[in-house]
């Protein structure tokens, strides 16, 4: 077998190879899409609330959703602009039929019920999530 016609060869594997990978990509990322369009869908029933309590005093109510952002910028779900929530602070999440709260990495931490949370917490109503200043407390499921 001559060097050109191997050379060939290997870049007709090769090209297969990628074919197949790409197909692969696609399958998952449409597999993906459609769970999370199931998620969007579910997204539009409120499932609850959360109060939230400013240092003023002022409260205001949030209808829970399936996710949850909370931080400082803008593109989160919950914008708290104070001097002690990062900009990605918190996540509250509902999986496996619970409500989870789950610190970011922020700077200052999230305290639930009064303790520093590390890992991603279960949470019931009643429950308190402090940050910095702010009280959030999960009402009515």
């Amino acid at each position: 077998m001559n060097t050109e016609l191997f050379l060939l060869l290997m870049r007709g594997i090769s090209a297969l190879a990628l074919l197949a990978f790409l197909g692969t990509l696609a399958y998952f990322m449409q597999r993906e899409l459609r769970v999370a369009e199931r998620l969007l869908a579910r997204e539009e029933v409120a499932r609850g609330e959360l109060i939230v309590t400013h240092p003023d005093g002022e409260t205001e109510r949030v209808a829970l959703r399936p996710v949850l952002s909370i931080g400082r910028i803008p593109q989160n779900s919950i914008v708290l602009n104070n001097g002690y929530t990062s900009a990605q602070h918190a996540l509250i999440t509902f999986r496996e039929n619970q409500w989870w709260v789950e610190d970011l990495d922020s700077r200052n931490g999230t305290l639930v019920n009064g303790l520093d949370i590390a890992e991603p917490t279960i949470i019931s109503v009643g429950d308190e999530i402090l940050i910095g200043d702010v009280a959030l407390k999960l009402n009515g499921l």
